[in-house]
């Protein structure tokens, strides 16, 4: 009888895994929104293009 209530107390190891992924793509969706919403789309694009990477960037 303990043991199954224990065993519906504790979460099972796919939610473990579930959540922490959950987690990390939530800090990293809400780290690019801070940086995107901080510095402004388009500086943000116009920086990057400056520091190398123009693979994205229009050539004008």
């Amino acid at each position: 009888m303990t043991v199954t209530s224990l065993a519906l107390l504790l979460p099972s190891w796919w939610e473990i895994e579930a959540t922490f992924a959950f987690a990390i793509l939530l800090i990293v969706v809400y780290s690019l929104f801070e940086k995107i919403s901080r510095v402004g789309l388009w500086r943000w694009r116009r920086r990057r293009c400056r520091n190398g990477g123009r693979s994205s960037c229009r050539q004008r």
